[in-house]
């Protein structure tokens, strides 16, 4: 089964939150940047976090798997619960 993470998160009402490693060799940042530009023209609010250096775990070069990943999970919580309490 074939799904487009484009498609999804148009569809979607949930609050959005995209995070992608610039060194990732397994998913292309090309593609997390066009679905940055997508959701933009759609327009559809979303969260994106651009993570340089970050491989496909978002672990930085200095970081062990799944220190990178603890640190997203932590801003993305920040992020729900600062915008779950306006």
């Amino acid at each position: 089964m074939k799904t487009s993470v484009i498609a999804e998160a148009l569809k979607s009402h949930a609050l959005l939150y995209f995070a992608h490693g610039t060194a990732d060799t397994q998913q292309s940042i090309a593609g997390f940047d066009v679905l940055r530009a997508e959701l933009a023209a759609a327009p559809r609010d979303a969260r994106f976090e651009r993570i340089d250096g970050a491989d496909h775990a978002l672990d930085l070069p200095n970081q062990k798997v799944p220190e990178g990943l603890e640190v997203v999970f932590g801003r993305v919580v920040d992020w729900f619960m600062g915008d779950v309490r306006k």
